[in-house]
């Protein structure tokens, strides 16, 4: 009986680990391909440099 239990045990931590290394490699892979704050900040800058740009051609 302690056999199969401790078998059991070893089989349940072995899933969370493979969860907790697919959670992981997703997290991973979000975090390469967001996009740099700084980035958006100097797009929002352009866009409204653009904007005041346009308005004040009229």
């Amino acid at each position: 009986m302690a056999v199969m239990d401790l078998q059991e045990q070893v089989t349940r931590i072995e899933l969370m680990q493979e969860e907790t290394r697919k959670s992981l490699a997703e997290q991973q892979k979000a975090s390469r391909d967001a996009v740099p704050s700084w980035q958006l900040a100097i797009g929002g800058m352009s866009a409204g440099a653009a904007l005041f740009g346009a308005g004040a051609a009229f």
